[in-house]
Parts: C-alpha cells; sequence; structure tokens
C-alpha cells in the first residue's frame, strides 16, 4: 500500500492520522484504530453484510491464503457466487466515467471487489471501502494474486464519517449499496433473502435521511471537480411490475407502493420495516442535490446495473434505435420484460428503466471535467476534434458476458442525433492481438472492396490503440438494426432447465411450444437467411484471389484433414465409417472449379445488420484473406441448429432433431438457393456438413478464446455432422 500514512483522517474528529506500528492514530483525540492482517480498520462499531456468513468468508480467506488460488478456492467454497465478482463486465460503465489513467477512485461498499479489480486496471489508484473486514481480506488477497498493487483495502462505515481528508478523489463509486444505506443491521443474503430476519434494530434516522448524509460525506472527499457514480434499480422499474420481487428484501411490488403500505408488508413477510429505498430517476435527482451535488446526468441500464447489456444516456433515450438491446447477460425472463417494455412510448419507456446508472457532479459541468472516458481516448487519439466533446455521449450496447470478448460502446452525436463509431474495448490484454488481426482484415477487405459494391458493406476501420493503452478498436458506426428474434425465436432457443429454476409454469410453456415455436421462427428467419446468402455470394465474388480448386484438390484437401483428426486420436470407428462415406461421395462428383475469396469466420446472424437490399457485415475478428465458401455458408444455415439441438436434448441426433423441428426443409431451401446465385454445384453442398465441420475443429485458437464456444467445434458436433447431409 503506497503511502498510506498521509491518506486517512480520523472517523471522529477529522484530523489527519498517522501510522504507529499496527494502528492509525489520531494526534486530535488520540483513537486509535488498528490494522487489521493488512487492512485498516475505521469501524466504530463490528458490522456484517454479506451473501454468505462470516464463517465461509474466513474458510474462504484462509484457503485462498494458503493455496495462492483464490479463484480455485471461490469456486470450492461459494461456487454460486462467482458470477458476482469474477467477471470483468460489471466494470464496463467505467469507461462512462469522467476519469483518466491518473485518477484516484474510492469503491464505496467494494464487498468481493465486482467493480474494484476492472477498475484498478484502468486507474492509478483505488481505494476499496467496506464495513465487512472478511470480504475486505479477500479483496486483498485477490488483488495480490492477480498482481494488482494499486488496491487499498480500507474497513469504515458509510454511515458514519467516511476515514479521508476532504477533495481527495477524482470519482467515488456506489454500486449497489445506496439502498443499503438505511439497513445497519447484519445481513446474510443466503440466509435472509428465503427467511425471515431474527430481529431488527430500531432506527431514530429514516432510510433516505441516512443516505443522504452518506452521499453528503461522498461529496466531502472528492475534489472539487470529481464525480460520483450511482449504480440502483429503479423504484419503478418494469420487472417490478411484471411480477418480479424486491432484489433486496424478495417482496413482490413493495418498491413503487408507499412506504409505509410497503413496511407493513414486509414486516408481516419477512420481520423487518421496509428500509432498502431505491428511486424513481426524478426522486434519486433530488436525493443528490439535497446532498450538495450540483448536477446529475442519468442513464438507463438493462437488465441490471451489474450484468449491462445496455447503458444509454436518458438525454438520447428516445433516439437511440434500441435503447434496450440484449445482449449475452439477458435470458429468456429478460428478454421478454425487454419486449413488454419497448410496447411504452419511448418518451415514457426511459422511466420504467430496470437499473438507473447516475453520474453526480460536485461542480457545474464542464466539457473536459464531465467526458466520458472512452471519449477522452478518442479526442486524444485525434479521432474527434476536442472542441466538440460536449456533443457526444457514450452507450452500450449489446455486451456479452465472457472476458475474453470485449465489450461495445457507441459513440453519438447528441446535435445531430447519429451514431458515429462503433467501440470495443478489451477487458483483458489479450483482446489486442484480436483486435489487431481484425484491424489489419478490415483494412486487408476495404483495400480489396475498393470501389465495389461491398466496400458500404462492410466497417471502416477508425482507430486501434496501441500498445500500453487501453485494448480500443474504433469503426465507423454501421447503420442498420440486428436481426430480430421475436417471441418466437427467444422460445425456441431458450435454455429451458435453467428456465426451470425461476418459473415452473414458463419451463412447461417452452416444453411445450418448442417444436410450434422453432417451426415459427424458421418460417419469419427464411426471408433473412436468403437475403443474408445473396450477401455472402456478393461478398465472396468480389474478393476472389484468383485461386482456384478442383474436385481432386478439394478430395486431397479433404484426406489431410482426416488424417490430422486421426492423429489426434479423437475419432471412432463410427467415425471412419463416416468418412469413407463422405470421401466416395466427394469422388463420385463431376469435376467442379472452387474459387477462393475472403473467409469472414463468424458470418451468422448476430453479425449481421439491415434489412432487404441494405445488408451489411460486421465483426471480421475471425475472417482470413482466403478461404473456400463452405464455411461461412454453414455458419449462417447451421450454428442455430446446432445450438438449439444442445439446448433440448431427447436423445435424438442432429439430423433427426433438424427433420422433427423443421430444419431440413429450409436446409435444403437455403443450399439451393447458395448454389443458383454462386454457381457452387448443389450436389457438394449437400456434404456442406462434412465441409465445414472439419475445418472448424482444424483451426489454430488463441490462448484466450474458448473453441467449444464454437457451435461446430468438438467431438460431439464432429460425430452429428460428419453423418448428416442435406
Amino acid at each position: 500500500m503506497s503511502n498510506i500514512s498521509s491518506t486517512f483522517a480520523c472517523v471522529g474528529c477529522g484530523s489527519a492520522a498517522d501510522k504507529s506500528g499496527d494502528f492509525f492514530v489520531c494526534p486530535g483525540c488520540h483513537k486509535k484504530y488498528p490494522i487489521v492482517n493488512g487492512v485498516p480498520d475505521f469501524r466504530l462499531e463490528n458490522g456484517y453484510w454479506g451473501n454468505v456468513s462470516r464463517e465461509k468468508m474466513r474458510g474462504l480467506n484462509s484457503l485462498a491464503s494458503r493455496s495462492g488460488d483464490w479463484l480455485g478456492s471461490a469456486r470450492e467454497t461459494i461456487p454460486d457466487y462467482l458470477p458476482h465478482f469474477v467477471p470483468l463486465l460489471r466494470g464496463d460503465v467505467q469507461f462512462l466515467w469522467p476519469t483518466d489513467k491518473d485518477s484516484v477512485i474510492l469503491d464505496a461498499g467494494s464487498m468481493w471487489g465486482g467493480m474494484t479489480i476492472p477498475a484498478a486496471k484502468h486507474h492509478r489508484d483505488v481505494y476499496a471501502l467496506d464495513k465487512t473486514v472478511e470480504t475486505l481480506e479477500f479483496l486483498d488477497i485477490r488483488a495480490k494474486q492477480m498482481g494488482l498493487h494499486n488496491i487499498h483495502p480500507v474497513a469504515a462505515d458509510l454511515n458514519s464519517r467516511l476515514p479521508f481528508p476532504d477533495g481527495m478523489f477524482d470519482l467515488v463509486v456506489l454500486n449497489g449499496v445506496l439502498e443499503w444505506l438505511g439497513v445497519t443491521d447484519e445481513v446474510i443474503l443466503e440466509k435472509h433473502w428465503e427467511g425471515r430476519f431474527n430481529k431488527t434494530t430500531k432506527q431514530i434516522k429514516s432510510p433516505d435521511e441516512m443516505q443522504e448524509n452518506a452521499l453528503s460525506e461522498m461529496f466531502r472527499v472528492l475534489k472539487p471537480g470529481g464525480a460520483l457514480y450511482i449504480g440502483v434499480e429503479n423504484r419503478f422499474g418494469i420487472q417490478y411490475f411484471l411480477g418480479m420481487p424486491d432484489d433486496h428484501i424478495n417482496v413482490k411490488f413493495v418498491t413503487f407502493l408507499p412506504r409505509a403500505i410497503a413496511s407493513f408488508i414486509t414486516r408481516i413477510r419477512k420481520g423487518v420495516p421496509y428500509r432498502n429505498y431505491i428511486y424513481s430517476p426524478g426522486q434519486l435527482k433530488k436525493l443528490l442535490r439535497n446532498s450538495g451535488f450540483r448536477r446529475a446526468d442519468v442513464f438507463s441500464e438493462f437488465p441490471h446495473y451489474n450484468t449491462v447489456d445496455s447503458v444509454t444516456p436518458f438525454d438520447i433515450f428516445e433516439k437511440v434505435r434500441q435503447p434496450f438491446s440484449a445482449g449475452g447477460n439477458a435470458g429468456l425472463r429478460w428478454r421478454i420484460i425487454a419486449m413488454v417494455w419497448s410496447l411504452l412510448p419511448r418518451k415514457l419507456a426511459k422511466y420504467f428503466s430496470p437499473s438507473l446508472g447516475v453520474l453526480a457532479y460536485k461542480s457545474e459541468r464542464s466539457a473536459d471535467r464531465s467526458t466520458p472516458r472512452l471519449i477522452r481516448v478518442l479526442r486524444d487519439a485525434g479521432v474527434i476534434k476536442s472542441e466538440d466533446v460536449h456533443k457526444y455521449r457514450l452507450a452500450i450496447v449489446n455486451s456479452r458476458p465472457d472476458d475474453r470478448n470485449p465489450a461495445h460502446y457507441v459513440v453519438y452525436d447528441a446535435e445531430k442525433n447519429a451514431p458515429l463509431y462503433f467501440c470495443k474495448v478489451g477487458r483483458e490484454e489479450s483482446v489486442r492481438a484480436v483486435f489487431e488481426h481484425e484491424a489489419n482484415m478490415l483494412t486487408f477487405a476495404t483495400r480489396v472492396f475498393r470501389g465495389k459494391p461491398m466496400e458500404k458493406r462492410i466497417p471502416v476501420l477508425a482507430y486501434i490503440s496501441g500498445k500500453g493503452e487501453i485494448p480500443v478498436q474504433v469503426t465507423k458506426y454501421m447503420h442498420g438494426g440486428a436481426v430480430r428474434w421475436g417471441l418466437w425465436g427467444l422460445l425456441a432457443h431458450s435454455r429451458p432447465e435453467r428456465v426451470r429454476a425461476k418459473s415452473e409454469m414458463l419451463y412447461k410453456i417452452i416444453v411445450r411450444t418448442r417444436k410450434l415455436a422453432t417451426r415459427r421462427w424458421l418460417k419469419r428467419i427464411d426471408p433473412v437467411i436468403h437475403e443474408a446468402i445473396k450477401l455472402l455470394v456478393e461478398l465472396q465474388t468480389e474478393s476472389r484471389t484468383g485461386k482456384t480448386v478442383n474436385r481432386d484438390a478439394l478430395y486431397g484437401r479433404i484426406t489431410t484433414q482426416l488424417e490430422s483428426l486421426k492423429s489426434r486420436g479423437s475419432v471412432n470407428a463410427g467415425f471412419v465409417g463416416a468418412t469413407n462415406e463422405f470421401l466416395a461421395g466427394v469422388k463420385s462428383l463431376k469435376d467442379f472449379t472452387l474459387h477462393t475469396s475472403i473467409e469472414h469466420g463468424d458470418y451468422d446472424l448476430v453479425n449481421i445488420v439491415g434489412r432487404r437490399g441494405g445488408m451489411k457485415v460486421v465483426d471480421f475478428e475471425h475472417a482470413e484473406e482466403s478461404g473456400l465458401p463452405f464455411f461461412d455458408l454453414a455458419n449462417l444455415i447451421f450454428n442455430h441448429l446446432i445450438i438449439q439441438w444442445r439446448r433440448f436434448p431427447q436423445g435424438l441426433g442432429l439430423g433427426e432433431f433438424a427433420l422433427k423441428y423443421g430444419w431440413t426443409k429450409r436446409l435444403v431451401g437455403w443450399a439451393d438457393s447458395y448454389s443458383e446465385i454462386s454457381g457452387v454445384p448443389r450436389e457438394l453442398l449437400s456434404f456442406l456438413p462434412q465441409l465445414a465441420v472439419l475445418e472448424q475443429n482444424l483451426k489454430t485458437y488463441p490462448p484466450e478464446r474458448d473453441p467449444y464456444s464454437y457451435p461446430m467445434y468438438g467431438e460431439e458436433s464432429l460425430k452429428e455432422m460428419m453423418s448428416f447431409t442435406i
């Protein structure tokens, strides 16, 4: 911990505290504060708040310290809670903060470090404050094992004076904490979520008074140009009107009821008054004004402030095409909620956002002080002009939870009501190599397609950061919405067993309607696939390399691929039989000529935007300069079949499943369409599953990529697709 002797103040009188041995001592009132296992303890009482018990946390800390493996210890001790703090996605909002690499941040209510860890990767110092020493000890162990030495755990109570001098921080983070400031009793969520509270301490102050006092303290420790970030549920979130319980006390409808009525209900149901106050956007801004903050910007966050798929500034919410876009963090239930939410008039809808993000400023907002981090990066890189930063807004869109994937942002021109740039930001440094490959491929593709129609159907690279900087890749925004799946698509691709844990009724609906849902979705998506096939043929035709492959050359290529698989020892007798039939089939075909061209590598519905006649393709991170036409076509027409087949296990082979659920007819139609437009022999496309699955399973994957995340990868897919023809 660097220079900690000059950073703390007495929580009693406010005097600067001096370090003396294993204590911090106040020279004014002579109060002593112990340093416990490296954590300065400024608490006036030994409080506890956690998802799990104190005993379980102590066991986790002991195991993590002895083993040197914080993640393995957490998997063994608290496996159900890993999503709360392991993924870095909780920190995606940090690029909306008005900070830079030299900023000093206070994570108030840090707990396990879900926000602390990602913030520490991109800021000078992060002080992690919590009233539970055990979780701070775990955070300290975790940070050191990860090689992060700029995280400073501090035990203190947010309902008392903070142990810091005035004006110390550039930013204070209050993520998922505001609503707990009115609760001082011990909370163990795994115990109290389903059960009742045994006792409750009567409070003299109301929750909103306690919240206001705590916010005033945060105002005090901010620098004159500092800001406070709050992530919290919306009191009038659409999910609460649709029957989801309050996220803190597990009782339905109490969030939006009058406080007295809500308290009456929770006393009966849980044995405690309702004190987890959350607010509407207007109420939250009023609370901040009462605490001294001069200005506040509000963001709509979906589905939740800790697992954001989308974050949209309120002042452009009505102009954004999909302000509640669902990425990889929204399951079926949340996607249905989003569909209901989207039925509201846009001017009204933002006030029913499930969660809210707020940036509150200590002083009147200036363009420089309130500029989001990512906008600053683009300004410094010369992508946008310094004098124009005030007109830009930044939103998060379609985020995916895996740390190996980047976070996605869109830069909007608020004056023109137009999106300008699509930005990818790496959560891990390893993503930089992916960005560099994609940037090279976009540069190559732009050169190949220059002056051709396809030039306007691919992204234009605007910026890629260098080593030592935040991994950032920026392309000019491509207009055109993503392919919409509708309710039938959601039902067809849901994971029924996951749904069952939350709703038996919804599970039964999915099971009973999944065949109908699949057929209805396939009917809806059929014209989209046909348009995507036209686009694919255009891409392949306009990027032909001049190199061709005939039947004998393809046969030799297949033979080599099969030998490579056999050398790995991952094939069995059944596989060998299927390959013999495959080889014999290819050998019996009439001779043909195939042209090699750019291979997109991930030509899937999720990477296609726009509608008929105006489709575009994005995401070239898997692209290659030269390849045969099969892989891209197979990604387009097989990926979602395989995904759905795996999610509905019935003991059916892939071919049987495809026939039963209506896929076979569609696959035949799509193959016919591709053959007719491209000139590739239809007889050859009968073997498309085999041709594509071999290529997928022989690709080389970087360490940061899980090959099993690709539907056609693995022995299961290999076995099924080698015996599947269209």
